[in-house]
């Protein structure tokens, strides 16, 4: 159940990149929020995980797993004494390729943590993922992907038949059901311009009241957001597309070369567009 929670930081540390790694769930909490470029899963084998996650309080507890994009600030604020879980740190630019995932994609875009019940045969999944990746074998870590990929696309189907089935959006209460509203409309408009004000319009508050609420809320501010959204969806035609460089930053909302190489540069420091491409997203 999501309720509205104020956590207390102002400010998050950003990782430059945690990159692809499983390891077991940590007793203690984080002391301070903070942000990465990864998307994070985490699966409760026993007890009861609390997060605060972009401005909200979220639970999961044992048999559930729970996935989100590190984009957003977050962090553990309490652990059951008898916690045990696997926690994976898995690259955005892994999901991206994934072509049955859009679903997913698009909630992980979102200010949303994705929370699913598993089964006594997707434990066995989580626990051989775990062993595989302690091997240190190369090719037993790309077996681990592609299960994932099938896994997670499972997930990502049955996401869209939720949709299908309702729409009803009672569960989201203020300020995050005005959060949804802004996410959906930079999820469908990020490709062109962005105005505070049209944005405004759209979600029925007043201009200066959607930044205040945003990055109280989430931490971040509503630019720093729509960047990120771009910077996804640019590394998907990246990975995708033999569309030029110049092409990409412009489809998906920079009004220049310069602004996303700059944007590209702050959030991946060790990589270019062109390097992050040849490598097959390798950071």
């Amino acid at each position: 159940m999501k309720k509205a929670f104020r956590d207390g930081y102002d400010s998050a540390s950003h990782e430059p990149s945690l990159g692809f790694r499983i390891t077991p769930a940590k007793r203690g909490i984080m002391a301070g929020a903070h942000t990465h470029v990864e998307v994070e899963v985490n699966c409760v084998l026993s007890g009861k995980v609390s997060y605060s996650f972009a401005g909200s309080l979220q639970e999961i507890s044992a048999g559930e797993v729970g996935v989100f994009w590190g984009g957003l600030p977050h962090r553990s604020i309490k652990n059951s004494h008898d916690i045990r879980g696997i926690c994976i740190s898995l690259p955005f630019q892994c999901v991206l390729r994934w072509k049955h995932a859009s679903c997913l994609v698009q909630r992980l875009l979102g200010v949303q943590m994705i929370r699913s019940r598993f089964t006594e045969k997707d434990r066995g999944f989580f626990e051989q993922w775990k062993k595989d990746y302690d091997s240190g074998r190369p090719k037993l870590r790309e077996i681990i992907l592609t299960e994932m990929e099938a896994y997670f696309s499972r997930l990502s189907l049955s996401l869209e038949e939720e949709d299908r089935v309702s729409s009803d959006g009672s569960r989201v209460i203020e300020p995050l059901q005005h959060i949804a509203k802004i996410t959906d409309y930079v999820g469908s408009r990020y490709a062109g311009k962005i105005t505070v004000k049209n944005m405004a319009d759209f979600v029925g508050l007043n201009p200066k009241y959607i930044l205040t609420l945003f990055h109280r809320t989430c931490h971040l501010t509503l630019w720093e957001y729509v960047i990120r959204v771009r910077l996804g969806h640019a590394e998907h035609l990246l990975l995708t597309t033999d569309r030029t460089i110049t092409d990409i930053a412009l489809e998906v909302g920079f009004h220049s070369l310069n602004s996303f190489y700059e944007a590209f540069r702050k959030y991946y420091p060790r990589t270019t567009p062109s390097r992050f491409r040849r490598s097959g997203g390798e950071m």
